[in-house]
């Protein structure tokens, strides 16, 4: 983990496809503190003990909980239900769906 900036919280980033999760951190790195999970397991443990500004989930994870039912997670726990969460998904390119204009 790199130091912690001056301007806010940290961002954890949370994806299970390492290619993904290096890529989305190093996006964020340059201004914000980045923490990293590669599951909602993990993400779960980190947003209960570290004070969040945001947290980056990937919609589809394997493996055990899914971005959804991290977020659910997040949403029913007291400790973390006001943290903004943005989802990010490649599953335009995972299963051919478009999320685009029609």
């Amino acid at each position: 983990m790199k130091k912690t900036h001056d301007h806010g919280l940290a961002i954890l980033v949370v994806d299970d496809d390492p290619e993904e999760l290096t890529t989305t951190c190093d996006a964020l790195r340059s201004q914000h503190e980045v923490l990293s999970a590669s599951s909602g397991q993990d993400a779960l443990r980190i947003a209960r003990k570290t004070r969040l500004g945001a947290i980056v989930l990937d919609v589809m994870m394997t493996g055990g909980l899914d971005g959804f039912s991290t977020f659910n997670a997040l949403q029913h726990d007291p400790n973390t239900q006001r943290i903004p969460v943005i989802f990010l998904t490649s599953v335009n390119q995972a299963t051919g769906l478009s999320f685009g204009a029609g």
